[in-house]
């Protein structure tokens, strides 16, 4: 067993560098959603009404904290979507970070602000 500063010293040692940067794969670079990303346009509230009704194709992105994050671990609510829509070909992503609050979403330095990834997702 590794004792835990020893541990940390090999990370060190190995180097917290060697993690790839974005412009190490040109190929991937259309999925980085970084502070340089595009912010959305305006857009006009689009009124609603309850139940929701889903229609084909239609792309769904949870925001929220750590409620939905922890969908990643306990699929159950995507699934049952899926199962209760079938035929529909539902896009489901998750944008949902723990600790998120209304006013307050804590991340790394140059990661882009929600606005820019919720117009990645389209």
């Amino acid at each position: 067993m590794i004792r835990p500063g020893v541990f940390f010293s090999l990370l060190v040692a190995i180097g917290f560098a060697a993690v790839p940067k974005p412009a190490d794969y040109p190929q991937f670079a259309r999925f980085n959603v970084d502070e340089k990303a595009p912010r959305p346009a305006a857009v006009e509230a689009v009124a609603t009404a309850l139940p929701l009704r889903l229609e084909r194709g239609d792309r769904i992105v949870l925001i929220g904290n750590t409620l939905f994050e922890r969908g990643d671990d306990h699929p159950h609510f995507e699934a049952m979507l899926h199962a209760g829509h079938p035929g529909l070909g539902l896009t489901v992503r998750t944008l949902a970070w723990s600790a998120d609050e209304i006013d307050l979403a804590p991340r790394p330095k140059g990661f882009g602000d929600l606005h820019q990834h919720l117009a990645t997702q389209k």
